[in-house]
């Protein structure tokens, strides 16, 4: 079987979970009225970088903008990764947070 059959469930899953990343990407930055440039400088990358995680299907995303984006955007790994429903726990404290995208953006 080809990486490219449609028929493989492991790449139906990983294009639903870019697919789930660049829409929620989309949306965040519609919501909170951004240009493509505005959203990069915030994630810190370039707006070209930006463009495309957000518009070539094919193209991932390292996790530390991954994780920036979470944290900017409010959105929960778990339904962002994997699909699951966002928990009732409360979310780590700011600084805790902070410090682990820091600590990924590093190894990175």
């Amino acid at each position: 079987m080809s990486r490219n059959d449609n028929n493989d469930p492991t790449m139906t899953k990983a294009h639903a979970i870019k697919g789930r990343i660049k829409d929620a990407m989309r949306k965040w930055r519609a919501a909170k009225q951004y240009s493509q440039a505005e959203a990069a400088g915030i994630l810190g990358i370039s707006r070209r970088t930006y463009e495309k995680y957000e518009g070539d299907p094919g193209r991932g995303i390292p996790y530390h903008v991954l994780a920036q984006f979470c944290l900017v955007a409010e959105v929960d790994t778990d339904w962002l990764l994997l699909g699951k429903k966002r928990r009732k726990t409360a979310p780590p404290a700011m600084p805790v947070l902070v410090k682990a995208a820091q600590k990924i953006k590093i190894i990175a």
